[in-house]
């Protein structure tokens, strides 16, 4: 279950990026 952690560390650096961005 090693690549869903990858998927999901990915996803969280997305998300915080996106938001990041919006402030």
């Amino acid at each position: 279950m090693q690549v869903n952690l990858y998927l999901m560390q990915i996803m969280f650096h997305l998300l915080y990026g996106i938001l990041y961005v919006s402030i």
